[in-house]
This record gives structure tokens, sequence and C-alpha cells, in this order.
């Protein structure tokens, strides 16, 4: 079996794969593409957002979805459109459901019912050759409530929490040229229960999709923390790095980080390298609504 209910109904597995939650940020081919960005992701030859008219097919309960439908070479001839990112309720599929104090199925935790409303979703996608000798990603931005996640027929993982970023590495799966994604969602999981509140039920795929290509040798999260006193005279900003190599082979790589300010001026401009690294800024300049003063952190290796 590709799929199994005891995933989607088992409150100590949340996920399977799925990459560790990080701070938010795009990798770009160039420190000048970085900083010019000007919040238009589109503008990184890293991203490829996959948003836009996917291949559908509804069906009342999971059983429904035959396996032979996860293929890589299925014919999609005959499936439906659907936008992405759309509930599918509001493409004519199932209907919304609004209740306010009772859940909208019967309660026996952690099961939910069979009848249980599948949607499958498909697209391809090309991996051009700048991609290659990196790692790909697919970030799902939200996807209501419970999705396995298949590339080229293969399971790459599932997850659940509507409303958090899930984000897969599917560099073993993906092939030069043409690849399909291939996305089961389902209506109800366990994780239903914990987000029954005061608003309609929607599902499918609700918030953008896309694809990162990313450095074998990266940051993979930023912690930014701050300490600010009563006249902010001492005030220290601290920023730590975790940077990770994917080769552990390979642990020679350094990296160098900048943080600039609003002028471009670097305050902080050093080579790190793997593992944890720790900068800390006095007195740093605040942000607030009248004064929106913004620092740009930027990493760079060779050949990003």
């Amino acid at each position: 079996m590709m799929y199994n209910s005891t995933d989607w109904q088992n409150p100590q597995i949340l996920h399977r794969n799925r990459e560790k939650e990080r701070a938010y940020f795009i990798p770009f081919q160039s420190e000048d593409a970085a900083i010019n960005f000007h919040g238009n992701r589109g503008a990184s030859s890293f991203f490829k957002l996959l948003n836009g008219d996917w291949a559908f097919r509804y069906f009342q309960r999971p059983g429904d979805a035959g396996e032979d439908q996860l293929e890589r070479n299925t014919d999609l001839t005959d499936w439906d459109k659907i936008p992405v990112p759309l509930n599918w309720q509001m493409a004519g599929y199932d209907y919304p459901h609004y209740t306010n104090v009772n859940y909208p199925y019967p309660v026996d935790p952690p099961f939910v019912p069979d009848e249980n409303p599948t949607g499958l979703y498909a697209r391809d996608f090309t991996l051009c050759s700048a991609w290659i000798a990196r790692d790909t990603f697919v970030v799902f931005e939200g996807v209501n409530a419970f999705f396995y996640l298949y590339v080229n027929g293969k399971c790459a993982g599932f997850s659940q929490g509507s409303h958090m970023q899930s984000e897969f590495n599917i560099t073993q799966y993906c092939e030069p040229g043409i690849n399909r994604l291939t996305v089961m969602v389902l209506k109800w999981c366990d994780g239903s229960y914990l987000e029954d509140q005061d608003f309609y039920r929607l599902s499918g795929i609700f918030r953008d999709v896309y694809l990162l290509s990313r450095s074998k040798k990266r940051v993979r999260d930023i912690f930014i923390t701050s300490d600010l006193d009563d006249d902010f005279a001492d005030a220290v900003l601290s920023l730590d790095l975790l940077r990770e190599n994917s080769q552990a082979a390979d642990n020679a790589g350094k990296a160098l980080f900048k943080l600039l300010d609003p002028d471009g001026k670097a305050v902080i401009e050093k080579e790190i390298g793997f593992g944890v690294t720790r900068f800390d800024v006095h007195a740093p300049r605040k942000w607030n609504a009248e004064t929106p003063y913004v620092y740009t952190a930027l990493e760079m290796y060779e050949g990003e």
C-alpha cells in the first residue's frame, strides 16, 4: 500500500519526511539579485511557483482513489482542472460546512469517518540543468487537512497541520527534464479535532506551492533574538545561524555571511563554517511603523 489509514488517525505521527520547520527565506543566484528582489520571489532563478491549474479528481473516500492514479505515467486527459491555490468547495466539489460548537462528524478521537472526501491533484514540472547538482525542495504553504506527496509515482512523505508550511526534500525522486507531482488530500484527519474552531470547514491546497533549489552546503535555519533595555542604549540583536552540509563526507566548506543596513553598509561580514554561529549587534537600530529600519542578512557560498 502506498497509503494507510493509520497515517491520518494517529496523533503520534504528524508527518513523515517533512523538513524540520525553519525561518522563511529564498535562495538567489547572486548577491545583487538577493538585495534587489523587492519582494518578488520570482526574481530568483532558484524559485519556481507551481500555482495555476492542476489536474484534479474528487472522491468520497480515500480508498476510491486507486493507487494506479498515483503513477507517474497516469493519463490526466480526463481529469478535471482546478486552480491552485483554492479550496475545492469553491470549485463546486463538496460544500462548505459551518458549525460552531459541535464537530461536523461523530466524535471518536483520533478516528474520523471512512466517508472522508479526498482530492487528487497532479501537475508536471521541468527540472532545468542548473538545478541538477543542487537539492530540490517542494514547499506547501497550506493544505487542509492531511496530504500525501508523490513524486514520479513514489511516495515522498505526508503531513498535516493545515496552516503550517510543509517542506520536502524531493531530490532523490527527481530526474532531469519532466517530473510529476501528485498530491492526495484528505478532508479529515486526527488533527481536525484540534482545528475545530468557529469557521467554515474547507479543504484542499489553499496556499502557494513552489519549488526551491538549494545548495548542498547551506544555511538551514536562522534564529534572531533581541535583548532590549528601557533606554535601548545597550540593546543587543543576536543572530544564530545553523549551517549544514547535506554531503556528510565533505565538511570543509566556508561561506561568507553579511548583515547589511538599509544603506547597504556591512554591519557584519565574516566567514562561517558548519554548525551554529552567533553574531551580536550592539545598540541596533529599532524597527517601528514610523521608521521601518530593516537589516538584510545574506549568506553566500561559492557557486551560489
